[in-house]
């Protein structure tokens, strides 16, 4: 008798994990299409509202359904850039991006999460200080990343004006001009 209450619950497991993973691969092939269909809605400067909305509630349906599931970090990377680049949520992005950053620390896509928080902060919320933690986090938690130099140049400018960043480009352009003068 136990070894057929064993051997139902193993069946049971099975047919469940079977479900989960069939449910996983319609949301990723739905997610994928949607995502093709608004890819190719964007055109000079247009798209269909309808189906960036769309597309966030996928990825929000999917990151809610299996949120350790390692698509997580990119398609919450990817929900970010919606959100902010055509959805006007910048903030909600922002939450998004760390939230990645604390649920999946070791992810390839930490960094990137962190930076483009910074970035948004820094150009998009003007929240200059949020901006500057984004950025150190990244240089103190991932400093071999390639975009932690990046994030290194922005912290020496953070909050300067675009008039200001032209004047320190021209600046170390002159110096080098007038260094390379003086060798020849």
């Amino acid at each position: 008798m136990n070894r057929i209450i064993i051997f139902i619950g193993i069946l049971a497991i099975i047919a469940t994990s079977c479900g989960k993973s069939k449910k996983r691969e319609k949301a990723i092939d739905e997610i994928n299409n949607l995502t093709k269909e608004f890819e190719s809605s964007i055109s000079d400067y247009n798209f269909d509202l309808n189906k960036a909305h769309q597309l966030a509630e996928l990825y929000n349906n999917f990151i809610s359904e299996f949120p350790k599931d390692s698509v997580v970090p990119e398609m919450t990377i990817k929900l970010s850039i919606l959100q902010a680049s055509y959805l006007g949520e910048t903030q909600l992005a922002v939450q998004n991006l760390e939230s990645l950053v604390d649920k999946f620390p070791d992810s390839e896509q930490a960094p990137q999460a962190l930076f483009l928080a910074g970035d948004y902060y820094q150009y998009k919320l003007k929240e200059f200080d949020k901006a500057r933690n984004c950025y150190e986090k990244m240089v103190e938690k991932y400093p071999k990343d390639p975009l932690t130099a990046q994030a290194r140049i922005l912290l020496q400018n953070l909050g300067k004006s675009p008039e200001e960043l032209l004047d320190i480009i021209l600046d170390k352009k002159a110096e080098e001009e007038a260094a390379n003068q003086k060798a020849n």
